[in-house]
């Protein structure tokens, strides 16, 4: 009974302490589901404690990595860009072999170009390309956008940045096919303006004839990076 009545004995039902792991993993998911709910609803105070929530629990890692991307998403969504990158800093310190490290990459460039930093975003762009092609395994069409949305966000900070020259080489298309259909159009027509920022009028003039695809389409900002990691 002395025994018992301590923490030095298991429970001698295992199916109860399945059942009761069971049970909470179920309730961390409904927190989850709830602050995604409140998220999307922009109601971001009130969808935050419920991450908070799922963090503070022990719980599988799955779990934790969910919680944590939200959090993120919710400093995004509201600009707080500083935050938003502690956060994708501590993930990727948490998990850097994770199949969404090399996204959470990218995110991290495209945030360090909205706060004006464009030698931060090109090393996080290029880490994107070296991470995915590390990681690519059985995802390869998945990774290979990301290389290909990272090596068009390497041309955009470069013409941000007036390196004109480098932003053409960067935004010429490779051949038909190599870009994703989504992001065609936007980079065909940043590399006719690379062009014609460098004067060369007639090589400009000739690439917006070769498509009719030349209309500009918005550029990313942080929350549209949105490719889904693999499951």
């Amino acid at each position: 009974m002395l025994f018992a009545s301590t923490n030095l004995v298991q429970s001698g039902d295992p199916d109860a302490q399945a059942r009761a792991q069971a049970a909470t993993i179920a309730a961390l998911n409904r927190q989850l589901d709830t602050g995604r709910r409140l998220r999307l609803a922009k109601l971001y105070q009130e969808a935050t404690p419920h991450f908070v929530a799922v963090l503070s629990r022990h719980a599988p890692e799955e779990l934790h990595r969910t919680a944590l991307l939200e959090l993120a998403l919710i400093a995004q969504e509201e600009q707080q860009w500083t935050r938003a990158l502690q956060i994708l800093s501590q993930y990727l310190t948490r998990w850097p072999q994770d199949p969404s490290a090399p996204e959470i990459l990218l995110r991290q460039g495209l945030l360090y170009r909205q706060l004006g930093l464009h030698e931060l975003a090109l090393t996080k762009f290029y880490a994107t390309m070296t991470t995915a092609l590390v990681l690519r395994n059985n995802h390869f069409d998945y990774y290979r956008k990301l290389v290909l949305q990272s090596q068009a966000e390497v041309a955009e900070t470069l013409a941000l940045q007036n390196r004109h020259a480098e932003a053409a080489e960067a935004f010429c298309p490779p051949p038909q096919g190599g870009i994703p259909a989504l992001n065609r159009p936007r980079v065909h027509y940043r590399y006719v303006l690379a062009l014609e920022a460098q004067g060369r009028h007639a090589e400009a003039a000739a690439q917006a004839r070769t498509s009719s695809s030349t209309i500009p389409m918005p550029l990313n900002r942080p929350n549209s990076a949105s490719s889904s990691p693999p499951p």
